[in-house]
C-alpha cells in the first residue's frame, strides 16, 4: 500500500537501500535495485511518483559514477518529467540539479549550466541547502569545462564551505574532485602540494562517509599528479589500480577508459 501520504513505505525503503549501494562501492547493484523501483512504481495505481522520481534522479547520480552518460541524460530527462507534475520546490531542486549532472557527465556546458543555474535559484530563494552542494560542485566543473578553472576553484571552495557547515559530506567529496580538476588546470605539477592537500581531504571524507564509490576517481587523479611530474612507473600503478575498482564495482565504461590510458 501507499500509506497515508501516497507514498510507498516498501519503496521508499528500496530507494534508500539502492542509495547507499551507489555511494557504496555497489553501483551495479544499485542500477537493478533502482530499475526493480522504477517498474513497481508504474504498477501501482496510481503511480507512486515519488519513489519513481527519485529512482530516476539518483540513477542520474550512479550513471555519472559509472560513465554512462546517456543513460544519465535519459534518466535525467524522466526525471524533470515526473516533477513537473508535483508542485513540491524539493523535488524540482533535485531534478533540475540531476538534469545538470546528466549534461556534465555529457560535456554539455551550457545546458547543464543552466540547469544548476536553476537548481541554486531554488536552493536559495527557498532556503534549502541540502542539495546545493552537489549544484555548487557539479557547477565548478562546469567552469572548468567552459575554460574558467580560476572560477571553477572558486566555486569549488564555495561548496566545500557549505557542505561543511550543513553536514552535507557526500556533497564534500564532490566538490573536492573539482576542486582538483580546476587545480591541475591552474597550476599543473606547480600545484603538487594543493592537489595532494585536496587528495588527503578527499580520502579522508570517503572514509568518513562510507563512499568508497570514489576511490577509484582518486586514484585517477593520484595518476594525473603523476603524469604531470613526470613519475610514469607511478601513474601506470595508479591506473591499474583504478581499473582494478572500476572493473569491481560494476563500471565497465569507467574501466574500458581507463584501459585506454594503459595502452598509451
Amino acid at each position: 500500500g501507499t500509506g497515508l501520504l501516497g507514498v510507498s513505505p516498501h519503496l521508499m525503503l528500496s530507494v534508500n537501500r539502492a542509495v547507499a549501494l551507489v555511494w557504496t562501492g555497489r553501483p551495479g547493484e544499485a542500477e537493478k535495485e533502482l530499475d526493480r523501483i522504477i517498474e513497481d512504481s508504474r504498477k501501482t495505481q496510481p503511480v507512486t511518483m515519488l519513489s519513481l522520481y527519485v529512482a530516476h534522479a539518483y540513477h542520474v547520480i550512479r550513471c555519472d559514477l559509472v560513465g554512462d552518460a546517456g543513460a544519465a541524460l535519459a534518466h535525467g530527462r524522466e526525471a524533470i518529467g515526473c516533477v513537473e507534475r508535483v508542485a513540491n520546490a524539493m523535488l524540482q531542486l533535485v531534478a533540475y540539479c540531476t538534469w545538470g549532472v546528466a549534461n556534465v557527465s555529457n560535456g554539455e556546458w551550457q545546458v547543464a549550466r543552466d540547469a544548476l543555474d536553476h537548481a541554486l535559484g531554488i536552493a536559495r530563494a527557498r532556503h534549502l541547502g541540502v542539495y546545493e552542494g552537489l549544484a555548487l560542485a557539479m557547477m565548478a566543473r562546469v567552469h572548468v569545462g567552459l575554460g574558467d578553472p580560476a572560477a571553477g576553484r572558486e566555486v569549488a571552495e564555495e561548496a566545500l564551505d557549505l557542505c561543511r557547515r550543513l553536514g552535507t559530506h557526500i556533497w564534500d567529496i564532490y566538490a573536492q574532485l573539482a576542486r582538483l580538476r580546476a587545480l591541475r588546470e591552474l597550476g599543473g605539477s606547480g600545484a603538487r602540494s594543493e592537489i595532494e592537500a585536496a587528495l588527503t581531504a578527499a580520502a579522508d571524507w570517503i572514509e568518513t562517509t562510507g563512499g568508497t564509490s570514489f576511490v577509484p576517481f582518486l586514484h585517477l587523479e593520484r595518476a594525473e599528479l603523476a603524469r604531470l611530474t613526470g613519475d610514469e612507473a607511478a601513474r601506470q600503478r595508479e591506473l591499474r589500480e583504478a581499473h582494478r575498482l572500476f572493473t569491481a564495482m560494476g563500471a565497465p565504461i569507467r574501466a574500458a577508459h581507463v584501459a585506454q590510458e594503459l595502452c598509451q
